[in-house]
């Protein structure tokens, strides 16, 4: 075992994380290596400080800034249950404006078309749909005309 790996497992041993298989390769290696065993040694003066040393108690003015802004955080933030049905009545008005959009550039396109007294025909290869012409032979896909 090399002192690195060692070091990681002193450390994890002291917290009392370290699997039973790896605490017998620790065992073995610190039989053998001096300078993991003053780590060891250094590690557990170390551990046993923080363990007796007071934990700092912040203000309690701290704790009602902190609560307050929090506080206003969330009433800012819509919920998700009201975020969802902003999502859903865009999408239904998205819908609906382009199938009206599309009816009405419908209907424009078939006054166009009764205005120029045209019946539109599959035979016909020249079909008149508003301002624009669109060119097709339905008899014949893919081939040219003669």
């Amino acid at each position: 075992m090399r002192c690195n790996t060692a070091k990681r497992y002193i450390d994890l041993k002291l917290d009392g994380e370290l699997n039973p298989r790896h605490l017998a390769k620790l065992t073995k290696h610190l039989s053998s290596c001096t300078a993991c065993q003053t780590w060891q040694a250094d590690a557990e003066i170390l551990h046993l400080m923080l363990a007796i040393a007071p934990t700092p108690e912040p203000p309690a003015w701290v704790h009602a800034q902190i609560m307050d802004k929090v506080h206003r955080l969330d009433t800012k933030r819509p919920s998700f249950s009201k975020r969802f049905q902003l999502a859903t009545a865009t999408a239904v008005v998205a819908v609906f404006f382009s199938f009206w959009a599309g009816a009405q550039v419908g209907v424009k396109s078939f006054k166009n078309l009764d205005e120029q007294n045209i019946a539109p025909t599959l035979e016909v290869s020249t079909i008149y749909f508003g301002e624009n012409t669109i060119v097709d032979s339905y008899d014949s896909i893919g081939e040219t005309d003669e």
